[in-house]
């Protein structure tokens, strides 16, 4: 694997727990400096856990959210290359 092919953030349960707390103190004041309206459709480029992006679905109604990003999904902590996925959800 070349370290152009390295997800740069660790997949390790611990590392995952430490992104996770980073998300639960940076995302709030960031959804509410973006003024989420209804119906409106959001891209996340670099999507990582996917929190962010179901905070943003979750600020009003039928929001669309797509995140699109490398992550180790079912490869997690075996060093092969990061699968490539496009995740997308609505809030009813």
């Amino acid at each position: 694997m070349s370290e152009q092919d390295t997800y740069i953030h660790g997949t390790e349960p611990t590392e995952q727990e430490r992104l996770a707390a980073l998300n639960r103190m940076t995302n709030k004041p960031f959804v509410d400096f973006l003024s989420i309206q209804p119906d409106m459709q959001v891209l996340e480029v670099g999507s990582g856990l996917g929190l962010l992006a179901a905070e943003v679905a979750s600020a009003a109604t039928r929001v669309q959210v797509v995140g699109i990003g490398a992550v180790a999904c079912t490869n997690r902590g075996s060093g092969e290359r990061p699968q490539r996925t496009l995740c997308s959800g609505r809030r009813p």
